[in-house]
């Protein structure tokens, strides 16, 4: 659990009026802070049990606004795209939920509100927070029973820590999808700050990493620039070849996003073996760096969309020759088979990336 609160959240605090004795908005900023919008940035980390699975970490934004006694959050993901939103209304004791939207590759799903009550500040008995949503044509159920909330202090500050147990069910075949345990901590001043989710197969861990105002994350959210793994279709290698992604650019996942990884359908050994019996040293002309191939596998395992970029061993751009990047792109281009990355149980787009490691005109290394 995170225990250390940034300058940034300090000076946007410091600089406002003291939040309200409110018993539930007490755990969040100021009144002023509040009532005009603020974003937090949370890390989102997940770790595996299995231990030949890879752990992985993301970036998301919630933005709060106070309007009364409602509470309204809108979501973004890393790439400052909204993939929800939702509001609630305060009481004294309840958080309870008006409406709920998530937003998932530019489709709304609006999810139907069973029993409205999520958290309980003084650990009242109630119902368990239930809702009902439509995906994939499949109807969904998901409970989540809050066991317990208690008082303590994290670095100094008043904090609000809930137990809950959460289960997603398919409602048409009555199965278990997903069930987990919960500890989310709301800190006084600074509203919801981490939690810690856990079942048999993986630990999520959520950390408050910065809070910022609406206007700063606005100014960060314009700045017009593309996802570093971003590939223009039209200057790539084989801009000319009519590759075709199944879904949306902006929806294009990372070959590490599912598990197991998107990879060479017949392994790594396969790979180096292809390459090893095509290439020719000769073109590898004497030269030293990493030229690194990216592209496309799509969801049918079809790759596309290849460019290049070369650097010397302290990361900085560098060129290399001509001969040495068509004779590697055409022994790339045989490995025609590959594993799709496969998220929610389905095949989706994914970044690709290979590696040579050139020393001297030799390739000591190819990766991932």
């Amino acid at each position: 659990m995170p225990r250390l609160i940034f300058v940034l959240l300090v000076v946007l605090i410091g600089c406002s009026q003291q939040s309200n004795d409110h018993p539930i908005f007490k755990y969040y900023p100021p009144s002023d802070v509040f009532e005009a919008g603020y974003v937090n940035k949370y890390y989102r980390h997940y770790y595996p049990k299995n231990k030949d699975a890879r752990s992985a970490s993301e970036i998301t934004y919630s933005k709060f606004r106070k309007v009364g006694d409602q509470m309204l959050i809108e979501r973004y993901n890393a790439g400052f795209d909204l993939v929800g939103f939702s509001q609630s209304r305060v009481s004294d004791t309840e958080i309870s939920f008006e409406k709920l939207v998530d937003i998932r590759r530019l489709d709304t799903i609006n999810i139907e509100i069973l029993k409205p009550v999520r958290t309980r500040w003084d650990n009242g008995e109630g119902e368990p927070y239930t809702v009902r949503y439509l995906f994939n044509d499949t109807h969904y159920r998901y409970t989540e029973t809050q066991e317990n909330v208690y008082d303590t202090l994290i670095d100094d500050k008043e904090a609000k820590v809930f137990t809950t147990t959460s289960v997603y069910t398919n409602e048409e075949s009555g199965e278990e999808v997903n069930s987990y345990s919960d500890q989310p901590i709301y800190l006084s001043g600074l509203g919801f700050y981490s939690s810690l989710s856990e079942n048999e197969n993986y630990v999520l861990e959520v950390e408050l990493i910065e809070q910022m105002s609406s206007d700063e994350f606005a100014r960060r959210a314009n700045h017009n620039k593309k996802r570093i793994a971003y590939i223009d279709p039209e200057n790539t290698l084989d801009a000319d070849e009519g590759f075709e992604i199944c879904g949306h650019e902006r929806f294009i996942a990372d070959y590490y996003n599912s598990t197991p990884d998107g990879r060479y359908l017949h392994g790594k050994r396969a790979l180096l073996d292809t390459i090893s019996n095509n290439l020719d040293e000769a073109k590898m002309m004497e030269q030293n760096g990493m030229l690194i191939f990216r592209f496309v596998v799509n969801c049918e395992g079809k790759a596309g969309r290849f460019t290049v970029d070369g650097y010397d061993f302290m990361y900085q751009p560098i060129k290399f020759e001509e001969e040495t990047i068509s004779h590697l792109y055409g022994i790339i281009r045989k490995l025609e088979e590959w594993r799709p990355v496969v998220i929610n149980e389905e095949a989706r787009d994914a970044y690709f990336y290979i590696t040579f490691k050139i020393e001297n005109g030799k390739i000591t290394d190819i990766l991932p």
